[in-house]
This record gives structure tokens, sequence and C-alpha cells, in this order.
């Protein structure tokens, strides 16, 4: 993810191979190997962004956690105690309202990287058994 919090854009897809001849890209082989490495480096793109989101979601829960011990000892205290709590609450909801809607564009990010990732393993296999025919 950014510094803004938003993920980082998805790699452009790379350009066929050639061997330098005319004829186009190169034998199977030499041509799996790179898409072998692009495909370990999303791999551990997504590998990453899930380690993240789990960070998010731990930190989240955490928030919750003080969120609710503020709310108990607000209201154990007198009144003029609670009204200055309040305002700090209030920053405690912002920010908890945020970072959820952050891990649900994260989840939904990570959904469809996944599914992109599991397409292409999908077209890898078939180009491996096409080149092993």
């Amino acid at each position: 993810p950014g510094a803004s919090g938003a993920p980082a854009p998805a790699a452009a897809p790379a350009a066929p191979q050639t061997d330098g001849r005319a004829g186009g890209p190169t034998s199977a082989p030499q041509a799996t190997a790179p898409a072998d490495a692009r495909t370990e480096a999303r791999e551990a793109a997504l590998a990453g962004r899930e380690a993240q989101w789990t960070l998010n979601v731990v930190e989240l829960l955490g928030c919750a956690d003080a969120l609710v011990l503020l709310e108990q000892e607000s209201h154990e205290r007198n009144v003029p105690q609670c009204v200055e709590r309040q305002d700090r609450l209030g920053r405690f909801d912002e920010v908890l309202k945020w970072r959820l809607h952050s891990i649900r564009l994260l989840s939904e990010e990570q959904a469809r990287l996944g599914g992109l990732l599991e397409q292409r393993r999908g077209l890898l296999r078939e180009r491996r058994r096409a080149g092993a025919a």
C-alpha cells in the first residue's frame, strides 16, 4: 500500500519475449521461466497484501477494544470528564470507520487479485500441457 493507505497498482503484464528471429516468441521452456517468475512475484505481492490486511485487522480490533474500554471508563466517571472523553471517542470512531473502510477495500482488492492469479495459473497449466503435447 502507498502512503495514502491505498493499495499499490498492479503491474502491467509483460510483453511476450522473442528469441531474436523474425519468427516470433521463444520456445515453450524459455517462455515459461519468465512467466513462472512473474507468477511467483504476484504470489509474493499477494502474500504481502494478505499480511498487511491481517495486520490492519489486528490493529482495528485493538482500536475497537480501546474504544470499548474508553466508553466504559467514561460511563464510570462524572459528567465533566465524560465531555472531555467524547471528543477523543469521536476521533476513535472516525479512525475505526476509516480503517474498516480500508480493510474492506483491501479485502475486495485481494479477492480480485486472487481470482486473477488463479486464472493465470490455469492459463499457465494449459500452456504447459499444450507445450508438452
